[in-house]
């Protein structure tokens, strides 16, 4: 946008109370403010990448995030501080801009940060009380071989546990017993049968499976959609449920460069001619068609 010429201080020479959310690498300010970054970097300034590879082995390598964290949560992140911006200005009249770095949400989104603040103890000390601590309770929880591939089960909830050993008429639960207990059934069956027990435990799932699951189809989540270049696919619905004005996923993500034309033109006031030159100076990207 500042290539534009249309940064925050000139639009709101046009529009005082606007809102301005630029979100960057490593924002504006600080040492780092002018480097490129991913995901992947700020995942792995903050801590997740070496903490994902302790949860492997603490004396192996790191290891890096599934999924794209490191974009999602600033994205998230920013639509909140819009319209907590948006609530201010309702009382006020006052826009603002707001600076959204990649790398200041993903270490506040670390909940290993706080926990060393207030502990003081690093990974390693921390690690060793945790591994004594579970040395003296009993612990059936974790990721369980079954049948078709594996299961997660809590097995800290002692309502659930007594339960367990109710049904399983015995005085004490074992890990060995479970495994056991669980090692010709199938995800679903396990997964129902802890369920059921009041042990919170789920199945698996490989991402693929996961969008047909009979619970987040209920709930809606999967939508048919076209889209120009791909024809008729399914998309991830709108995850929240409003009582009053329910959300719906209704047009495919834009394509490169679709909307440089309606925002430079009906909002911005630009010329064909001027846009062209945009293109031509390499400003622009040429919409994918």
């Amino acid at each position: 946008m500042e290539r534009l010429g249309i940064g925050y201080e000139d639009l709101k020479k046009i529009k005082s109370d606007i809102i301005y959310a630029a979100l960057s690498g490593f924002g504006e300010t600080g040492p780092y403010n002018k480097r490129p970054s991913y995901a992947m970097i700020a995942e792995s300034i903050s801590g997740f990448t070496r903490q994902q590879g302790d949860n492997v082995d603490p004396e192996g390598p790191p290891y890096t995030m599934t999924g794209a964290f490191g974009d999602l949560a600033p994205g998230t992140m920013a639509a909140m501080a819009i319209l907590a911006a948006l609530r201010y200005r309702d009382k006020t009249g006052i826009g603002q801009k707001i600076d959204v770095a990649q790398l200041d949400t993903m270490f506040a989104y670390n909940v290993n940060t706080t926990t060393y603040f207030v502990s003081g103890k690093d990974e390693a000390t921390r690690r060793a009380e945790r591994d004594e601590f579970r040395k003296n309770i009993i612990n059936i929880g974790g990721i369980h071989p079954v049948k078709d591939g594996h299961i997660f089960l809590m097995g800290f909830r002692a309502k659930g546990m007594d339960r367990l050993k109710e049904v399983l008429d015995v005085d004490e639960v074992t890990k060995e017993l479970v495994l056991d207990l669980i090692k010709d059934m199938t995800r679903l069956e396990a997964s129902d049968f802890f369920a059921d027990i009041g042990l919170p435990c789920s199945i698996i799932n490989y991402t693929s499976e996961s969008t047909s699951d009979p619970h987040l189809l209920a709930r809606g989540m999967v939508i048919d959609m076209n889209h120009p270049l791909l024809g008729d696919y399914k998309v991830v619905n709108f995850p929240i449920k409003f009582s009053e004005t329910p959300g719906l996923v209704h047009s495919p993500a834009p394509l490169l460069g679709q909307h440089n034309e309606v925002i430079l033109k009906e909002y911005l006031g630009y010329s064909d001619e001027e846009i062209k030159e945009l293109y031509k100076a390499g400003v622009l990207s040429q919409r994918l068609t």
